[in-house]
């Protein structure tokens, strides 16, 4: 799980965990629009699956992260991009 996915610090993590293999990711951030872009641009650059799962929310709202975090991406539906 990234947060702050959408922004430079959270986009080059996020970009090191694909790199390194992961097979799943989340990534967290209040931009609504620029989110499902992010999840496209690493799908893009990959030949092999990665189930990215796409979380907008506020961080620094404590009761919407509870949401998030009671509706893990574990559990809910995730998008696989191949």
């Amino acid at each position: 799980m990234v947060t702050g996915a959408a922004g430079a610090l959270g986009s080059a993590i996020a970009s090191r965990f694909v790199a390194e293999g992961i097979a799943a990711i989340a990534l967290v951030d209040v931009d609504a629009d620029q989110v499902p872009a992010s999840a496209r641009r690493y799908a893009t650059k990959l030949e092999r699956p990665l189930e990215v799962h796409e979380i907008v929310v506020d961080v620094t709202d404590h009761d919407a992260v509870l949401v998030v975090t009671k509706r893990s991406p574990l559990h809910s539906a995730a998008s696989t991009y191949r």
